[in-house]
């Protein structure tokens, strides 16, 4: 039986007799992906264990900057991280899009996972900029992003900033929660102080953009609680020469695109390496 198939099963004996054979502990396939990574993402202890007797390489990132312990935390192996941790893996490991452990479980919904992962240390704020890349979200954010209720108040109870906005666009907890239509995490939001009449970067609020993503429960919800609502006479469409921020249609329309892919954004920031990672859980290789 190939050797990371073995991994993924959690078939103890067949990964030993492999590596009793002259397997390499650390060898990968064409992503980088080392049977650390399947036993990892796959959940299966015994062979994370035995794997690391064997010397396997704790903190090695694949092709996508997934190390074993970032799939763990996405997955919610809470068995298989406090055994990575215990060993000393690097708990400020991002991948190359810059998402680090903590947003990965805020993510996945994971919330002994996010417990685990504060209580080691990992850092409530927006990451650092690691290989080019600046990662501007918080892991309530990203947790409101995704309606996790329960890891959203854990978040706001650890003193995480409601109203933090995004340097970029100026998007916040509130807004992505309406972009995505979670009318109870934009409750939880507002309930601890959440400001409904911030804008991002054109001049929206949570409640227009709710509206612009055809969300109504939300937009009914936020409508009662926004005072800052634009004019009847507001038109987004440049008429004459003189082109103000608020007036130029084209910076408008092209925001409002950026808006709504945030969310496709987000999803490809938690599963872009998922994309192999599917390979990973399910492997055919080795």
């Amino acid at each position: 039986m190939h050797q990371l198939q073995a991994c993924e099963d959690g078939q103890v004996s067949r990964v030993e007799s492999g590596l009793d054979a002259g397997l390499d502990v650390n060898a990968t396939d064409e992503d980088e992906t080392t049977a650390l990574h399947v036993a990892a993402a796959n959940g299966n202890e015994a062979v994370v264990r035995v794997l690391l007797m064997r010397g396997a390489s704790l903190d090695k990132a694949n092709t996508m900057g997934w190390t074993p312990l970032l799939l763990a935390s996405r997955h919610g192996h809470i068995n298989v991280l406090t055994l990575l941790l215990q060993n000393n893996a690097d708990l400020n490991a991002r991948t190359k899009l810059g998402a680090g452990a903590l947003t990965l479980a805020a993510a996945g919904g994971h919330i002994q996972t996010c417990k685990l992962l504060v209580d080691a240390g990992a850092d409530l704020t927006p990451g650092t900029r690691i290989g080019g890349t600046n990662w501007e979200f918080t892991p309530l954010m990203v947790a409101a992003q995704f309606g996790h209720e329960v890891v959203v108040r854990y978040f706001i109870e650890k003193g995480c900033d409601v109203n933090y906005r995004t340097p970029s666009m100026g998007m916040n907890s509130l807004m992505l929660a309406a972009l995505n239509g979670h009318v109870t995490t934009a409750q939880i939001l507002i309930e601890h102080g959440g400001d409904p009449n911030l804008t991002n970067v054109n001049d929206q609020t949570p409640l227009q953009i709710a509206a612009l993503s055809s969300n109504a429960e939300v937009k009914g919800f936020l409508d009662r609680k926004t005072a800052n609502k634009p004019h009847q006479g507001d038109a987004q469409i440049c008429r004459n020469k003189t082109v103000t921020k608020s007036e130029n249609w084209e910076i408008n329309v092209w925001v409002n695109l950026l808006v709504i892919l945030v969310k496709q954004v987000f999803l490809s920031c938690f599963n872009v390496g998922l994309a192999h990672i599917e390979r990973v859980i399910s492997h055919k290789v080795i």
